[in-house]
C-alpha cells in the first residue's frame, strides 16, 4: 500500500482578557492512509485559559489533576457552551464516540457534527441526551468512560463538538475505534 500525504498548517491564537481561542487551519490530502488515535489533531476550539487547551482531551488520563501551570482536561470559556473541531487524520467510519466528563464543570448536553472537509458542510449526527452528573460518582476524581452511540454510522474526517449550556468541559473525547 502506498500512502501519499500532503499537509499545510497555519496556527492563529487570539487572547482576550477572559478567554483564548486557538485556531489551526490544516489542509490534508491523504490517499490510502490508515489512521488512529495518534493522527487526531485540534483544528480549533475555545478554552478558559492556557491550562485548559482542547488538546488535553486527546489523552485519556485516569484522574483529573490541575495546578497553576497545567490541567489534564479541557474547559471552555465562561458563559460559552464550548466548541472544538478535530481532524481525525483521514476519513474514518464510526458509529459511536467515547468521552469522559469532568467533575467540576460537568457538561450536561452537547451536539456533534461531522464533515469530510474542514469547512463543511456539517451534518448533525448526535444531539445528546442528559449525561450522567459526574459529581454523583463514589470517587468523583475517577470519571467513567462513556460510550455514546450516534444516530447512524457515519464517515468523516472532521468532527465539530458544541456544548450546550453555560460552559463545557471534558477530560477525554474520541470516536470509538474498532
Amino acid at each position: 500500500t502506498t500512502t501519499t500525504t500532503t499537509t499545510t498548517t497555519t496556527t492563529t491564537t487570539t487572547t482576550t482578557s477572559t478567554s483564548t481561542t486557538t485556531s489551526t487551519t490544516t489542509t490534508t490530502a491523504t490517499a490510502g492512509k490508515v489512521c488512529g488515535k495518534g493522527d487526531v489533531s485540534v483544528v480549533s476550539g475555545t478554552q478558559y485559559d492556557s491550562r485548559f487547551p482542547v488538546s488535553n482531551l486527546l489523552t485519556h488520563d485516569k484522574a483529573e489533576t490541575c495546578d497553576s501551570e497545567k490541567c489534564t482536561y479541557w474547559v471552555s470559556t465562561r458563559w460559552d457552551p464550548g466548541t472544538f473541531i478535530l481532524n481525525l487524520g483521514c476519513e474514518e467510519r464510526f458509529a459511536a464516540i467515547e468521552l469522559v466528563n469532568i467533575k467540576n464543570w460537568s457538561m450536561r448536553k452537547f451536539r456533534l457534527f461531522t464533515s469530510l472537509t474542514q469547512s463543511g458542510p456539517w451534518t448533525l449526527v448526535l444531539e445528546s441526551q442528559e449525561l450522567e452528573d459526574p459529581r454523583q460518582q463514589q470517587d468523583p476524581s475517577l470519571q467513567p468512560l462513556q460510550l455514546i452511540a450516534l444516530d447512524t454510522t457515519t464517515t468523516a474526517q472532521y468532527i465539530k463538538f458544541e456544548g450546550m449550556g453555560l460552559q463545557a468541559g471534558l477530560q477525554y473525547f474520541d470516536i470509538q475505534r474498532k
